[in-house]
């Protein structure tokens, strides 16, 4: 059974950290193996590298991630309110990343973009595109 405190650091790191993992190859990344290996503060240093390299590679802002903490409803071509966020994780990946890679300005804009792609690719409305859609 878990302790009230590591419940309630399992909260606080839910609610404000992310983990990410690499998996290293022995053989064809020894380099990188041996640089990490002898690095004193290991997160720091991958910090600073991923801090350098997005300063030398500025890349646009994916402002619908910026908006994933809140909802953000859209209208739908029936006329009904659509949990955008959600509507997400339902849309095709290749249609999805294929409209994101447009730039559109909004997520109206980019929903009824999905909602179009997805009837000419798959030759009948999205399930989120009907009047009464089900989940």
């Amino acid at each position: 059974m878990a302790t009230k405190k590591s419940e309630a650091q399992m909260r606080y790191d839910k609610a404000n950290t992310r983990f990410y993992g690499v998996k290293l190859n022995l053989r064809t990344d020894a380099d990188i193996v041996a640089y990490l290996d002898a690095q004193p503060n290991l997160q720091a240093c991958i910090k600073q590298a991923l801090r350098d390299h997005i300063a030398a590679h500025p890349t646009p802002t994916n402002h619908f991630a910026e908006k994933e903490a809140s909802t953000m409803t859209v209208i739908n071509q029936s006329g009904k309110g659509i949990d955008f966020n959600a509507a997400l994780s339902l849309m095709d990946d290749d249609i999805r990343e294929a409209l994101h890679a447009e730039g559109y300005d909004t997520e109206q804009a980019f929903f009824s973009a999905y909602e179009q792609a997805h009837a000419e690719k798959y030759g009948a409305p999205w399930e989120l595109s009907k009047e009464n859609p089900v989940w």
